[in-house]
């Protein structure tokens, strides 16, 4: 397995589900992090990670999120919930990008810190589903985003954008 970062901080409960295990383990301050684990806190629930040196990642509490990486780029596939990412951009090479995977968004960031959030809608009571809601906050740098429609957007400080059904809102 190769390490993709370390656990700085836990304040109630996470676990990590490894492929080479059947089980979730729970995880614990200076947990090494692998790539392609998947992180899930429990309520009331925050644990932070250092990834490579280059980026802290908070995970609020009920969100599920998996790293990955390939040479030149670190991807947080957010499934639900919500992190803050700080990107020390002197860290980067050049070339390097970090990014942030949501259901129906992307976004790539160097020398940033903003936070991501997922959704999930549960379903209406006439039982139609009412899908997934990406939401971005940027309080440093810019996130350069790409949505499912193929609509892009760069946003910078104090901006926020939301996608919801192929539609951005609350833009600033």
């Amino acid at each position: 397995q190769t390490k993709a970062g370390v656990v700085t901080t836990l304040q109630g409960s996470a676990t990590a589900a490894r492929t080479a295990l059947p089980q979730p383990v729970p995880l614990k301050f200076k947990d090494d992090v692998f790539q392609n684990d998947r992180i899930v806190t429990g309520d009331q629930s925050i644990v932070r990670m250092l990834l490579g040196g280059k980026a802290v990642v908070t995970v609020r509490e009920r969100s599920s999120l998996t790293i990955t990486e390939v040479p030149g780029k670190s991807t947080i596939d957010l499934d639900v919930g919500k992190i803050a990412v700080a990107v020390a951009k002197e860290k980067l090479r050049p070339g390097e990008s970090i990014e942030v995977k949501t259901p129906n968004a992307v976004a790539a960031v160097r020398g940033t810190v903003f936070v991501t959030e997922v959704i999930r809608a549960t379903a209406s009571a006439d039982g139609a589903q009412l899908g997934v809601v990406t939401n971005f906050f940027i309080f440093v740098g810019q996130v350069f985003a790409n949505f499912l429609s193929g609509q892009q957007l760069v946003l910078g400080p104090n901006n926020f954008a939301g996608w919801q059904d192929e539609v951005v809102t609350g833009m600033l």
